[in-house]
């Protein structure tokens, strides 16, 4: 999976069964670390590239960027786990299963959940829970967040335990859209749960609510799940943006 700086992302719509519940943005796809393209982002190959993440469990990909100059950066492995059930949250949003059969269901990107628009920010939380609440959706609480973020392998970062300068939008000193650091991709399927904006959660610290995940300049200090930040709810800042969260209750059984 990798951004082409020179070529817009796709997106898989409506995928068929059996394929990727979450479909990623794929520009190069390969079995090994030559990351030799099996399929790429021209738009004649996307049904070839479709076929290809027809997968059970889990997916490994070697992900790498050109830039418009043409240099091309060195090959990283990330591996993602896949659920063939995600779909039960619907598009753009990661499933989190529990044990119980239940399931978390987080926007898989920042409100308002579009990979190619910046998040929202400038929203105070009272703004932020009621946009969420249109959607029949909910604010996210701090564990939640940090539990989508840290995946199955209780990661330190959505991609390893090992900070990766670039992977996130965590240095850059500005606000990115969703797709704009697609390495920022936890196990689970959500984006920029670290870095690009702080944002809203459910959980209350005294008379302030807990802020998540860091901003665009926190660098190596923003981790999965941090919260150095809680602000007043009738409050607003550029920085701070929100996603939302749903609980679906386990399946009937028959």
């Amino acid at each position: 999976r990798s951004r082409m700086d020179t070529v817009p992302p796709h997106v898989f719509a409506d995928p068929a069964p059996g394929v990727h519940p979450a479909p990623i943005d794929l520009a190069v796809l390969s079995e090994e670390g030559s990351a030799t393209p099996l399929c790429g982002p021209d738009s004649l190959q996307l049904k070839e590239c479709r076929n290809l993440i027809r997968v059970t469990d889990r997916l490994v990909v070697w992900i790498s960027a050109t830039d418009t100059a043409g240099n091309r950066s060195r090959p990283e492995r990330l591996e993602y786990v896949i659920d063939p059930n995600s779909s039960r949250c619907g598009p753009r949003r990661a499933l989190v299963p529990s044990p119980d059969g239940s399931a978390l269901c987080v926007d898989a990107y920042e409100y308002p959940n579009n990979p190619s628009l910046l998040p929202k920010t400038s929203v105070n939380w009272e703004e932020a829970t009621a946009m969420c609440a249109k959607d029949g959706k909910r604010l996210c609480s701090v564990e939640e967040l940090a539990a989508v973020c840290k995946g199955e392998h209780d990661w330190t970062y959505p991609y390893g335990d090992r900070y990766v300068s670039g992977h996130c939008q965590d240095v850059d000193g500005a606000l990115a859209r969703g797709v704009a650091k697609p390495a920022c991709r936890s196990w689970w399927g959500a984006y920029n749960l670290v870095g690009n904006a702080w944002e809203w959660s459910s959980t209350q610290s005294g008379r302030t609510y807990l802020a998540v995940g860091g901003t665009y300049t926190g660098g190596p200090e923003d981790k999965c799940g941090r919260t150095t930040r809680s602000f007043f709810k009738q409050n607003r800042y550029e920085a701070v943006g929100f996603r939302c969260c749903e609980t679906l209750p386990a399946p009937a059984s028959p």
